[in-house]
């Protein structure tokens, strides 16, 4: 029965007009935010972009030499101060087990 079955199924997407292609991709823009990627040129494009970032050495080069990309970060100005830290240390459970570094709360 199984080899009727493959064979059947072997039949059947050899008559088929489309064929299952690639589906959308996730990207990166310049700015580091998030893209769907879904026209087969952008998706040949980033594929083409990750495999060459995987399978190239690159020379090594200084951080002053790295280009700036003008970007607006999502992130803003954090604030710490005495009493912040100590509410937070405060309130940790003590019995608690250690976290993958080791240290006990």
């Amino acid at each position: 029965m199984q080899t009727k079955s493959k064979a059947f199924w072997k039949y059947i997407n050899s008559k088929r007009k489309t064929k299952t292609g690639n589906g959308d991709l996730n990207s990166v823009d310049i700015c580091a935010n998030s893209v769907m990627v879904s026209s087969n040129v952008e998706k040949a494009e980033v594929l083409g972009k990750f495999f060459s970032s995987v399978f190239t050495v690159e020379e090594e080069q200084s951080s002053s030499s790295l280009p700036v990309k003008p970007c607006h970060s999502p992130i803003r100005q954090l604030v710490f101060n005495e009493q912040i830290i100590l509410d937070k240390l405060n309130k940790l459970n003590i019995s608690k087990s250690p976290g993958p570094d080791g240290i006990h709360p």
